[in-house]
Formats: structure tokens, sequence, C-alpha cells
């Protein structure tokens, strides 16, 4: 039979996926058409005519032993970034909202759609430009606010969350004790992917004695779906949805207590389920990390808190495709300091990665400076193809930014490297490049 197989958050299970890819490629049992299709934020990037790929897509290509490059769809890369809806589509949106048709009028829903433009920079910013977004916006002019900017927005729809928590508490006593502990256990359940009520860790044991004493089992059994608002069985609290508001609910409530103990207790406990709190840090970064970088950058920084190193570059690697020059400069200097520390290939290769990010980032002057790291990295670590790939791409984006000499001589070094590289195609296809641009 014909076989299609969709996969959601492919970011979080990268190696496992990879590995599967290549178990399947390599079986007798697989039907003769079959699809699969990975589903995340994150897709390519462009800089100086190059594609960067993400790095949960490297993670998944290596794991495959480089089969997916044989089995991808071809046209965009194997990647399709999913369209904008227009003006119209948008207006539909919005016609779902159950108040709609009383309350939004033709120059109403023209408003709210400026307002989504405005959000997302005319179009540019991905975050903002979704249907979910027309329908909060929606929401919140039913309910008389007008909020001048996302950040707003989604302090609105948190604390029409906590006003349901206050409601499901009116009848207790410590109203306002509960609410905080329910709150707490939200942001350890959005970061991590959900968890029991009755086994949160032991930051939040005070939070958890609390709940059960007042609430007793049936009602611990019964506040997840409340919190959920459904009337489905819940085994856990889950986390707080959608992904954008949970998101920015976990980074807000952590830049506001990052000072005290239990905060960093908490966060030292989400590094103990490690996957899913890094595949929820790194979905951040696409979100509201940027904004939150005191989190990150801060000495020391409160979101790494019990993380290792490999970690912590992970989430800072993915800083380095964030647009803006001084923010991957910044997060090419931690990875830079981590790697120092511990001279392992795995940081080498990371850090190699987000020099690329930064020399495709810079003029000139600066990207020679940052090609000379590559090449220092390339010479540090040699026999290893994907850092000596990485200082090529580095060569190739310098000599982007050079004119006539000064490029033939960027162009005739990628010759030369190239050469110690014969059996690698990729090396080989960036000095094509750099003659083409040259």
């Amino acid at each position: 039979k014909n076989l299609l197989l969709v996969i959601d958050y492919a970011a979080e299970k990268a190696e496992i996926i990879g590995k599967w890819i290549r178990a399947i490629q390599q079986s007798r049992s697989c039907p003769l058409k079959m699809r699969i299709v990975l589903l995340e934020r994150q897709g390519v990037t462009k800089a100086n005519e190059q594609t960067i790929q993400p790095l949960w897509y490297q993670q998944i290509y290596e794991a495959s032993g480089k089969m997916l490059g044989n089995i991808q769809y071809p046209p965009r890369n194997g990647f399709y970034e999913l369209p904008l809806f227009n003006k119209e589509e948008m207006f539909q949106v919005m016609d779902m909202h159950p108040q709609a048709k009383s309350k939004l009028t033709q120059a109403v829903k023209k408003e709210i759609y400026n307002k989504i433009v405005s959000f997302s920079d005319g179009y540019q910013d991905e975050r903002f430009n979704t249907p979910l977004i027309a329908l909060l916006l929606v929401d919140a002019h039913v309910n008389g606010e007008d909020l001048p900017d996302p950040e707003q927005l989604m302090e609105y729809v948190i604390r029409r969350n906590k006003d349901s928590w206050e409601r499901t508490f009116s009848s207790y006593g410590k109203n306002e004790d509960l609410v905080k502990a329910l709150e707490r256990s939200m942001v350890y359940a959005t970061a991590t992917g959900g968890c029991d009520l009755t086994k949160l860790p032991a930051p939040l044991a005070d939070d958890k004695e609390l709940l059960i004493d007042t609430l007793e089992m049936d009602g611990m059994n019964q506040l997840p779906a409340l919190i959920a608002g459904d009337d489905q069985q819940h085994h856990q609290l889950e986390p707080l949805k959608p992904d954008i508001i949970g998101e920015y609910f976990v980074l807000d409530y952590i830049n506001r207590n990052r000072y005290a103990d239990n905060c960093k207790g908490m966060i030292e406990a989400c590094w103990k389920k490690s996957d899913e709190f890094l595949s929820f840090l790194i979905r951040c970064v696409r979100s509201y990390l940027g904004k939150f970088q005191v989190l990150v950058f801060e000495e020391p920084p409160i979101l790494f808190q019990g993380a290792d190193s490999g970690y912590q570059s992970r989430v800072l690697f993915e800083m380095t495709t964030l647009p803006g020059k001084n923010l991957c400069q910044e997060a090419v200097k931690h990875i830079n300091r981590l790697y120092q520390e511990r001279k392992e290939l795995q940081l080498a290769k990371i850090l190699a990665m987000g020099l690329i990010n930064l020399s495709a980032s810079q003029e000139e002057v600066e990207a020679r400076q940052t090609v000379a790291e590559l090449k220092a990295l390339s010479e540090r670590w040699p026999g290893k193809p994907e850092i000596a790939l990485a200082y090529a791409k580095g060569l190739f984006n310098l000599s982007f930014e050079q004119k006539d000499v000064k490029a033939r001589q960027t162009v005739d070094e990628l010759k030369t490297f190239s050469k110690k590289w014969p059996e690698n195609p990729e090396i080989a296809f960036e000095y094509a490049k750099g003659l083409v641009n040259l």
C-alpha cells in the first residue's frame, strides 16, 4: 500500500528519525510508494546566496548516513514553506470567531488586518502573520482590549488563562496561593512537555503539597482537564497552548523571577528532562528568546542552570540564525567560551557552524577575522570534513564581501583548499560558487 507518514516537532527526535530513515532505506519491507513529511518551525535561511540548513535537519542528515539526500523531494532543496494568508483569507479566519457576526464589521476586520501586518513588520516576521494571531486579536477586540504590540497580545492571553485559574479555585481558601502554585507548575509543564501534578520535582514540592492538601485527589484528577478546557481524561498537566503563548509565558516568568532561588532550582529540574527542555528552548529561539536574551547571555545564564555544554551550545547556535549581527556575535562568543573550556569535537563543529553564520552577516574586515578563526579551527581538527567545509563556506562568504584583487585571492585560497579535499564534493561546490561570484 502507499504510505504517508507525518512527523510533527521533528527537531525533538532528530537523530532517532535519521537512524529510522536509514533503516527504512535499507529495508526490503517498505511500500513501493512512501512519503515522509517532517514538520518544524525553522526551515532554511539564505545568506550571501548560500542556503543554510537548520541544525535539526543536519542532524537527521548525518544520522541517516547521508541517505536523506537521496530521497528528499528535489524542489526547494526538500523544504516547503507554508504560504502566507492574504487579506481575504485572514478575513475568513476572523469570521470563525464565535462572536464575529455580531461584533465584527468590515472596517474592524481591516483594522485588525492592518495590526497583523504591523505586528509582523510588513509580513517579514513569520511569528505574527498567522491565522492564530488573527483569532487572538479578534478575541481581544470582542473583549474591549486595544493591544498595540505583540507582547501585550501574549500578556492578554496569559491574563485570560490566569483569570480562568482563579475561577477554578474560587471556592477554596488561599485562592492567590493556589494560583501561584499552579502558575509555577504550568511553567514547568510547558517547558518540559507536561507533568504529573502528584510527582512535581523537588523545587515545586511546596506547590504540590498545597494543591494536594487543598484539592484532595479528586480535585487533582479533575484539574488537568479544567486547565485544558475540555472534558477529556488527562493523565498529566498539559503544556500551555498554543506554543507561541506557552513560550512567552515561560520566558516571561523566568525573566521576572530570575534571581529567585526556587526559579533556578526549577530550571535545573527542567534540564533533568533535557531532550524535552532543549526542544522547547530551540522553539523559543524562533519566537521570543531574542527579546529575552539576558536569560542566555547574563553571567551566569539563568536558562543554563544545570545544563551541560553540549545543550548550551545547541541553544546558542540557534541564536546565530536570528537576524542581527550583534546577537549572532554574542552567541558565537559564548559558544567559543564553552569550546575553550572543553575542546571537544562536537563543540568545535557547533562553533564552526556559528562562525559561518557570523561571517555571513559581517563586512569584509570583520569577516576576515572570523574566517581566520575558522581556518585555525580546521587546522586544530585536521581530517574532520564538517569543520573543513565550514572553513570553505567562510571563505566563500568573505569573497562575497570583497572586490577585484582581494576576492580573487580568496577564491584562489578556496581552490588550494579544495585540492586538499579532492574526495569532498561539497568543498568543491563552495569553490565553484566562489568562481561564479568572481
